[in-house]
């Protein structure tokens, strides 16, 4: 059986005061139109210095064509960024043999617990009850969900410039797989199950 090959770069965020939320995101979004752009699938992304406190002062992007990244790479903003000061942007570099794999995985199930969605999802209930004739009556004994560590990233839409929240966790994959991400790169709970090198453990990243 032929060992898949990936490579990656990382991209480090320099300003010691720097909004990582911000800035993951905006590097997300760039990726997200790369790939639509060019039709790209399965380029994924990993957080270097993930924590418990922060999702981390880096953002990787790996995938199985090395040229694919070096284009990625020299987009625009990455380009603008690094010249200003703002980032570091290594090479692209083939991932280490025998690293670890995890999953960075985008729940959308979070955002429902906050206020505001949760008020937004009751509204929604009520006008499909009354579309149907029906009294509306949430369950008052529903339990709030709680949910494992979880880190966000502020992404932009291409189609409508709205930002938006992505709600991001992380967790131990079984192997490799590089095929299944959604559009910014993620896994999600059910339909994509992609993985990503731990790249904490990789000297030097």
């Amino acid at each position: 059986m032929t060992k898949m090959r990936r490579f990656y770069f990382v991209v480090e965020f320099l300003p010691k005061q720097a909004n990582c939320e911000l800035l993951v995101g905006r590097c997300m979004s760039v990726r997200h139109s790369f790939c639509i752009q060019r039709r790209i699938q399965d380029l994924g992304v990993s957080f270097p210095h993930w924590s418990s406190a922060s999702i981390g002062h880096s953002i990787a992007f790996i995938h199985t064509n090395f040229e694919v990244l070096n284009e990625l790479k020299n987009q625009a903003y990455f380009l603008d960024m690094e010249d200003y000061g703002n980032f570091s942007i290594s090479e692209v570099k083939p991932v280490p043999d025998n690293v670890p794999e995890v999953r960075f995985i985008r729940n959308q199930n979070i955002s429902k617990m906050f206020a505001g969605s949760a008020k937004r999802r009751l509204k929604r209930l009520a006008k499909r009850a009354a579309e149907r004739g029906e009294v509306f009556a949430p369950k008052a004994t529903d339990k709030e969900k709680t949910f494992e560590l979880f880190h966000r990233a502020i992404a932009k839409s291409g189609s409508n410039e709205q930002e938006f929240v992505l709600h991001i966790q992380k967790e131990i994959a079984e192997g490799p797989h590089a095929t299944g991400f959604c559009s910014y790169g993620l896994a999600t709970n059910e339909v994509h199950r992609g993985s990503v090198p731990e790249l904490q453990l990789v000297p030097g990243d």
